[in-house]
């Protein structure tokens, strides 16, 4: 498991979150195949040296596999088409050009060159992004694709005095045409795939702005919903502090005029009661006119309280 996360993070080497989904998969494409080549020309390494004795071709994978562990790196120092560039050229030219030039191989590795140059010839089509490289991935394919019908001229030149090579260009549909075909074929594909996934990735890109304006929306909406609710919790505490301190001033106001009621009241009563034991006609007027003054003070104090709860009613 810690070889597994250690590959998966060289593996995610100059991926960043504002790079496009699609750089970010070349990107990904890229370090993972450069480890896996680099990988790969490791065990040819030790069967070079160890069991096949063959030294030079040793070393130029050695160069390869020391090379290739550099690209995750160098993606990381946000140097995208440099990384992919050391990709397609560092190999091609250790696997092709350098056994053309020091004449390091023998007449049944042609048709190997010309299918190699024919992978190469589609490998740009595969990890260079579609629209933010485009000169570079066409340049690169083109190259190699040329490379892959006139390699057999490049063999020549190199190595004039080998008679197979001559007797080789002369069958061109044995030798060459499958190459082309094959590099032909690879690149089409290669090409498909990538508009395929251009366009899911576009589809998915544009679900996503969608989902999250929607998501902006909802947020927005669950903002002033919390406002709301702030402001309605104030209001009901504002109203509901109100309340209870107008209820309190209506108990003090209660407290403090039950007293002064109370004065006027009991004399009335005290007057009634004592009319009931009177006879006296003039003693019953003065009875009644005391009552009477007791009734207005009382309808004033009563009149003030309410004047005083309207207040603070309108408050």
């Amino acid at each position: 498991m810690k070889l597994k996360s250690f590959f998966f993070k060289i593996f995610q080497l100059g991926i960043e979150e504002e790079t496009d989904a699609e750089q970010q998969r070349k990107v990904y494409l890229t370090n993972s195949l450069s480890i896996y080549l680099s990988l790969i020309c490791l065990f040819l390494v030790i069967n070079d040296f160890f069991f096949a004795v063959n030294t030079l071709a040793g070393y130029r994978r050695l160069i390869i596999a020391l090379l290739l562990p550099l690209v995750p790196f160098i993606n990381k120092a946000g140097h995208y088409k440099a990384a992919k560039s050391l990709f397609i050229i560092g190999p091609g030219f250790f696997i092709v050009g350098m056994p053309i030039i020091l004449q390091d191989f023998f007449p049944g590795q042609l048709l190997w060159f010309h299918y190699a140059t024919a992978i190469f010839a589609g490998l740009p089509l595969l990890i260079f992004h579609y629209k933010l490289e485009r000169k570079l991935m066409l340049i690169f394919s083109a190259f190699y694709f040329i490379l892959t019908i006139f390699i057999d001229k490049l063999l020549i030149s190199f190595n004039p005095n080998k008679i197979e090579l001559v007797n080789y260009m002369d069958s061109f549909t044995d030798y060459k045409l499958p190459p082309i075909l094959f590099s032909l074929f690879l690149c089409v594909i290669i090409y498909r795939f990538n508009k395929i996934n251009i366009r899911y990735e576009e589809k998915l890109s544009a679900s996503n702005r969608a989902l999250t304006l929607t998501n902006e929306e909802l947020l927005s909406q669950s903002e002033q919903l919390h406002q709301l609710n702030q402001d309605l919790e104030r209001l009901v505490k504002e109203r509901s502090d109100i309340i209870q301190m107008k209820n309190k001033k209506i108990i003090e106001y209660a407290n403090l005029n039950a007293h002064k009621v109370r004065g006027p009241l009991a004399r009335i009563l005290g007057l009634i009661n004592i009319s009931k034991y009177e006879h006296d006609e003039e003693e019953l007027k003065n009875i009644i006119g005391l009552i009477d003054l007791s009734a207005y003070e009382l309808n004033d104090i009563i009149l003030n309280i309410s004047e005083i709860l309207s207040e603070e009613d309108s408050r």
